[in-house]
């Protein structure tokens, strides 16, 4: 393996969409969604809207990072208020990975009520005027039933 290169388990799931990717026509996101779902038997996929992205910035305040909590090797983080002192992590996605526990920094105790983290984005997300316009430029060369989506940008 080449110096600065890594072989990470979901590699392992994106090799299939990589081939699929390869003969797919994509036009629009949707497009996308068939890909996947259809690269591997297994594959769900959920889509999200920007209702979905919540903002963690309101409690950033109460969390310092254990020393032993290796957060890029991360997958999953559960805090409970049955266990208010404690960070639970686990590195994989599978069903019945254990999760390690972590000692958690004393300010999170303040709270004994479940905090609404709110959305992240109440409006659309812009794209620059000189994208939108080369996107636009394009819609004649898609069949029809795709141009909606880049009308709409």
């Amino acid at each position: 393996m080449s110096t600065g290169h890594s072989f990470l388990p979901c590699d392992r799931e994106f090799a299939p969409i990589e081939r699929l990717k390869k003969s797919a026509n994509v036009y629009v996101p949707e497009d996308w969604m068939r890909v996947i779902k259809n690269a591997k038997e297994s594959n769900e996929v959920h889509e999200m809207t920007q209702q979905h992205f919540l903002s963690f910035d309101p409690i950033q305040f109460l969390f310092r990072q254990p020393r032993t909590l290796k957060i890029t090797q991360v997958l999953g983080i559960r805090l409970t208020l049955a266990n208010p002192d404690k960070i639970y992590t686990r590195i994989s996605h599978e069903p019945g990975t254990n999760w390690d526990e972590h000692d958690a920094d004393h300010r999170m105790q303040i709270y004994q009520q479940p905090i609404q983290l709110p959305r992240k984005y109440h409006n659309r997300l812009l794209i620059s005027q000189a994208k939108r316009e080369d996107l636009r430029s394009m819609c004649a060369f898609l069949l029809p039933q795709y141009r909606a989506f880049y009308q709409n940008l």
